[in-house]
């Protein structure tokens, strides 16, 4: 008769151990999970940090603030010249400045070269506004 309560009680007390053993395995899950979301945050912090330092921040030839800038030629000259001052630029240099086809309305104007993330775009002042808000660079 003891051998029939104890062979249960054995039973029961190895399916305890096995749950309680798995138990222990999934506080670990959500750690890791966690982790992982921090670690991809941070990811996504270093890639925003390396597309702003990546855009064209630099020092404005005009009213030298160091802001987000774009490269403008005129008679072989290159400027950089920031958003705020790119209509000073084209109206100082609307007879000498180079026009260029706008990535953005396609039109041929007076443009501003702007790297972001390593790739160059060519924005005229008109379009500019839409543009940073799309590459983020209006924060």
């Amino acid at each position: 008769m003891q051998k029939k309560i104890l062979a249960p009680l054995f039973m029961t007390g190895l399916i305890l151990v096995g749950v309680t053993g798995c138990q222990k395995e999934s506080p670990e899950q959500p750690k890791q999970q966690q982790e992982e979301q921090v670690q991809s945050t941070e990811a996504s912090e270093e890639v925003a940090d390396t597309q702003e330092s990546s855009s064209s921040v630099s020092t404005c030839s005009l009213c030298e603030t160091e802001k987000v800038c774009g490269i403008y030629t005129s008679e072989g000259e290159e400027y950089v010249v920031c958003y705020d001052c790119s209509n000073e630029f084209t109206t100082a240099f609307a007879e000498v400045a180079d026009k260029q086809t706008c990535s953005a309305c396609e039109e041929e104007k007076i443009c501003g070269v702007y790297t972001v993330g390593g790739k160059e775009y060519v924005v005229c002042p008109d379009d500019y506004e839409e543009f940073a808000h799309g590459m983020q660079l209006d924060k």
